[in-house]
């Protein structure tokens, strides 16, 4: 299955939620989350994709 990557520029005092077909990711914000990679899945999506999200500090240079 092919995969794509999925950039999103946020406000880093902010949460962010993201809704993908019937299924919904909430990523809080920076300040309350350690710096450590996060990998979020969804897997519960109209299309039964799964997205995995990195924060760009995780992404190679």
């Amino acid at each position: 299955m092919p995969q794509r990557e999925l950039h999103i520029i946020r406000d880093p005092e902010e949460d962010l939620i993201l809704t993908v077909g019937d299924g919904a990711l909430h990523i809080p914000s920076p300040h309350d989350m350690p710096v450590s990679p996060l990998h979020a899945i969804v897997t519960k999506t109209g299309l039964g994709e799964e997205i995995i999200l990195q924060p760009e500090t995780a992404l190679p240079k």
